[in-house]
């Protein structure tokens, strides 16, 4: 590559490279591994009450509104509120725990790139234009913070 030229750019071997960098994303995420697994069963129990409430709702069109006892189309319409109420819970609670694991990883990836970027010596500077470095970096992480 020529001296600080912004129009050119490294090679980037698709099918080697790619691989190598999704394996790397991944082991980024290794360690919070537990947080996708509660996201994933909060998720589970949310979708769950959605699922149900369809059924419940059939219930209580065809069978308790014709009988005409209001106590217990109250009772079943509370029960209804407490479901959706169950739903809303479990799907908060899934977005807290995936975004701050997301968030958890996206600081690892900057915190290892910031390390190696101090590593590097001031030849790979000097032979390549600040803004491709800084445009490189922020781009790919940012790309990754919004995928996670």
């Amino acid at each position: 590559m020529a001296r600080n030229r912004y129009f050119e750019d490294e090679s980037f071997h698709e099918t080697k490279q790619s691989k190598q960098a999704l394996k790397r994303t991944f082991s980024f995420a290794k360690p919070y591994w537990k947080r996708f697994v509660l996201g994933i069963f909060f998720a589970l129990i949310g979708m769950a009450a959605v699922l149900i409430r369809p059924l419940y709702d059939k219930l209580l069109v065809d069978e308790l509104i014709p009988k005409g006892d209001i106590k217990v189309i109250v009772l079943f319409a509370a029960g209804l509120g407490l479901l959706m109420l169950v739903e809303a819970f479990f799907n908060t609670m899934r977005n807290r725990v995936l975004v701050h694991a997301g968030y958890d990883i996206v600081y690892d990836i900057r915190k290892k790139l910031f390390d190696h970027l101090q590593s590097l010596g001031f030849d790979y500077y000097d032979s390549r234009p600040a803004g491709k470095i800084f445009v490189r970096v922020t781009s790919y992480v940012n790309a990754l913070a919004s995928l996670l």
